[in-house]
């Protein structure tokens, strides 16, 4: 049984790098409120009556100028506690794909560090749920109240877990595919570096075309194909005089077999 308080707004404290108010959702909270007559979802506090969860329902009622709002106290550890703002997180609809998996993935490792995953028929008996405190639930059941499927959730922990940042950004910055993200994801660090770069310097407006430009030949790799045999005996002269130069320099390297040579 939840323990629902009410409690004064000017007694809760926002903790420091929450992520940033979309006032337009706060504004929408608020006319549901007032259309309601009531807050359907408390929101979290901890011990020390420090928000948890539910930032935009606690501004929407400082924006109608209520000074209580109902909430949970979470009466739990820390990483339970954490766990609870995971989970709220997760059922928010305005998360982008990416943004699902980084969550699901953190929700993840809190389990791992509390060394308790969820598993399908887990109680509060057998898998640790205490008075505020539901046992963990699946990933089934957090993608079904999510709204996708157990697949779909896997998906996207995968991507947000393979992509790097500058992939991530670029991925949202052209709103990509699920397919595209997933094909992204699969590519070396080094390779999705420098398609995003394409991307985020607006060289390109999809992965495709993206993936679709040459890619550039390094300076020390220079493509000698197309050379007549004369060309490419100059440049194996040229070759063989640079290191005749850089031996004479340094006399005392040694041989690809240990043995110093000059």
């Amino acid at each position: 049984m939840e323990n629902i308080i009410r409690k004064a707004l000017s007694e809760i404290t926002i903790p420091e790098g929450r992520r940033g108010i979309d006032h337009a959702k706060v504004r929408e909270l608020a006319d549901s409120i007032m259309r309601i007559g009531k807050l359907l979802h408390p929101i979290g506090i901890d011990r020390n009556d420090v928000l948890v969860y539910g930032g935009h329902r606690l501004e929407a009622y400082k924006f109608l100028g209520f000074d209580e709002i109902d909430c949970v106290m979470l009466d739990g550890n820390d990483w339970q506690i954490e766990l609870a703002e995971v989970d709220e997180n997760l059922m928010r609809k305005d998360l982008d794909p990416i943004s699902i998996g980084e969550h699901a993935n953190k929700r993840n490792e809190i389990l791992d560090a509390m060394r308790l995953r969820a598993q399908p028929g887990d109680n509060q008996h057998t898998n640790g749920g205490s008075a505020n405190f539901a046992p963990p639930q699946t990933t089934e059941s957090i993608a079904k109240e999510a709204g996708m499927s157990e697949r779909t959730l896997q998906e996207r922990k995968q991507i947000a877990r393979n992509l790097v940042p500058a992939a991530k950004e670029a991925v949202r910055k052209i709103d990509a595919s699920k397919g595209d993200m997933m094909k992204l994801s699969r590519k070396t660090p080094a390779e999705q570096n420098r398609l995003a770069k394409i991307i985020l310097d607006g060289e390109a407006t999809t992965l495709a075309k993206a993936i679709a430009l040459p890619v550039p030949t390094p300076d020390w790799q220079t493509d000698f194909s197309g050379l007549t045999e004369e060309q490419r005996q100059e440049n194996r002269r040229q070759e063989r005089g640079f290191c005749k130069m850089f031996r004479e320099q340094h006399p005392l390297l040694l041989n690809s077999k240990g043995i110093q040579v000059g």
